[in-house]
């Protein structure tokens, strides 16, 4: 799906009823479309990064790395972590796309 344009009968029968219900929300349908573009392209990319290997290029995992964190380079790192951040998928994809699409339009 992120490397070829929507093009079989299926397909394009989804991006019909979802550029509908769109336009029976309000948008014209060409608002609509680039929403849709916008849409899947931020679903492609976080889907993307859930996918890809969790350890860096030295195959270091991420979480023994936040341990050796400097605390006086890196303060806003530092302090976002111990404030509680971790990396949830779900919900921040659940987030940004709300965000995409509240903020759409403005």
């Amino acid at each position: 799906m992120a490397t070829r344009p929507v093009a079989t009968p299926a397909q394009l029968a989804l991006a019909e009823r979802t550029v509908a219900a769109l336009v029976a929300g309000g948008l014209d349908p060409a608002e609509a479309m680039r929403l849709l573009d916008i849409t899947v392209a931020y679903t492609t990319g976080k889907v993307l990064g859930e996918l890809r290997d969790p350890t860096d290029a030295e195959g270091t995992d991420p979480r023994a790395a936040r341990e050796r964190l400097d605390a006086a380079g890196l303060p806003h790192l530092v302090r976002a972590l111990a404030d509680g951040y971790d990396w949830a998928p779900e919900r921040e994809f659940a987030e940004g796309l709300r965000a995409l699409i509240a903020g759409w339009g403005r």
